[in-house]
């Protein structure tokens, strides 16, 4: 992880080097954002816990029930970089006076019990259960999609013209299904099963 938070802070710092005029300047570091995939409990949710507090990245977890997250909730109060989102200004390219607001928030798939049984005592996600992520269905993820509609309409009702971006690890069919009920979701970077492929839903990418 350290390995790539590096290489990518690499090629940004290089990137920026070669771009000349307003952006490049007011862009002065990389910020990381994280979020938990299925494997990355595979060693317990301690071990990833105290990975996230030791490096240098900010942790989203929308989807993690907080009221039966004893240790997350620890993690939390010992890191102002484990949140349940992220929002930031971004300097528009051409008016040195507008910054655009984005927000950020995640999902992680929420069958623990099966892809993890039994490792993760101090934190549960909304939603967790052991069925297969082929086998949820809507019914199945109503914690997680009002998890993530929460932080998004706080956000919209302060920022209307915001974007909001969800760094979802659950599957396309499953991102699909909160993309369908929080709308207002204007791009969602997806993993968990493995697929290259780019896809506009709406107004949605």
């Amino acid at each position: 992880l350290l390995k790539t938070i590096d290489s990518v802070r690499m090629i940004v710092k290089n990137l920026a080097e070669k771009t000349q005029g307003y952006a490049g300047a007011k862009i002065p570091s990389l910020e990381t954002l994280f979020v938990m995939g299925n494997h990355c409990l595979d060693a317990g949710d301690k071990f990833i816990l105290n990975v996230m507090k030791k490096n240098p990245m900010t942790s989203v977890v929308t989807n993690a029930n907080l009221e039966k997250s004893p240790t997350l909730v620890e993690a939390m109060a010992e890191d102002k970089d484990i949140v349940k989102s992220a929002e930031y200004s971004v300097p528009d390219d051409k008016n040195p006076e507008l910054f655009h607001k984005i927000l950020f928030v995640s999902a992680t798939i929420p069958s623990m019990d099966f892809y993890n049984p039994g490792l993760l005592n101090g934190l549960e996600f909304y939603d967790n259960s052991n069925k297969k992520d082929t086998n949820l269905k809507e019914a199945d993820i109503q914690g997680t999609i009002k998890s993530i509609k929460d932080e998004v309409d706080k956000f919209k009702e302060a920022n209307p013209k915001g974007v909001v971006v969800l760094l979802s690890h659950m599957g396309g069919r499953l991102s699909e299904i909160v993309r369908e009920n929080v709308p207002q979701i204007n791009h969602i970077l997806n993993g968990h099963d493995h697929k290259n492929l780019q896809t506009n839903v709406g107004k949605t990418s």
